[in-house]
């Protein structure tokens, strides 16, 4: 009877150990998928803001009265200041 009840109790503690395992492994995955998430709003963060570092330099240069700019004008604009 021991001897049933210890497998019993074994089987029962493997199966939450592997329970807690595949918890985690879902748990891992929700937080990867998080991470990710906030990587790609931190990128299109990024990306908008250096779109409108060009825009602003654009901008800045027909009302220097160049009414129409080159990508030179532009990266030039940008490295005056130092951006």
């Amino acid at each position: 009877m021991e001897y049933v009840l210890s497998i019993l109790l074994l089987q029962f503690c493997q199966n939450k150990v592997s329970s807690l395992e595949h918890n985690r492994k879902v748990m891992l995955g929700y937080l990867l998928c998080i991470l990710s998430l906030l990587m790609c709003l931190w990128l299109e963060v990024k990306y908008q803001q250096s779109r409108m570092k060009v825009v602003t330099a654009y901008l800045l240069a027909v009302l220097g009265g160049n009414s129409s700019p080159s990508s030179n004008d532009i990266k030039n604009i940008l490295a005056a200041g130092d951006i």
